[in-house]
């Protein structure tokens, strides 16, 4: 609900067709309304040429939510997302980033008083940037859609343990992911 402080820690496993890897997360927010935070991301690279490569990725978010669900209010919550995704690539003059903003919708479905689940599908506007072996910038800018499952415990709980199930595509790659974090509300 609204008014409400909680951080977050999460941990998940991201597999694609040309990468695979470990998503870590810390975030938090200060008035249930914004969430902040920051991802720590490594992958596993299968480039077409063959070859292979590991890259960290650091990737700061915001999220507001301009409408809560609430019991004889809103049926959904609505939020407002924008993620910057900076990727730092072993080899020099190797170099990539994108920003993704868009909205995501989510319906809470109470199964019984200690467990819900929360599915939600999102959209969001992408334009990125990619630099390999020097060239120069390959740029593109397209629409990306998630669809989601939370299944969480009970969210009025002073600690809150979620699985997330996740899948994104961007333009025809699909990611699928799954997610394991815990809240603390504070």
């Amino acid at each position: 609900g609204g008014g409400e402080r909680a951080g977050e820690v999460r941990a998940g496993w991201s597999v694609g067709p040309w990468s695979n890897g470990l998503e870590t997360h810390i975030g938090g927010s200060r008035d249930g309304r914004w969430d902040v935070g920051v991802g720590f991301n490594r992958y596993d690279v299968n480039f077409d040429d063959g070859s292979d490569s590991t890259f960290n990725e650091y990737a700061p978010f915001a999220r507001f939510f301009l409408v809560k669900e609430e019991e004889g209010g809103a049926p959904v919550s609505l939020s407002l997302n924008a993620q910057l995704f900076v990727d730092d690539y072993p080899a020099a003059g190797d170099k990539g980033k994108f920003v993704q903003a868009g909205a995501t919708v989510y319906k809470s479905l109470k199964i019984t008083d200690n467990f819900e689940l929360q599915p939600f599908p999102g959209f969001a506007f992408v334009a990125e940037s990619y630099t390999f072996g020097g060239d120069d910038a390959d740029t593109a800018q397209y629409l990306t859609r998630d669809f989601g499952l939370h299944f969480t415990t009970a969210t009025d709980a002073p600690w809150i343990w979620r699985a997330t199930l996740l899948e994104q595509s961007f333009r025809r790659e699909t990611y699928r992911a799954l997610r394991l974090a815990v809240v603390r509300r504070m």
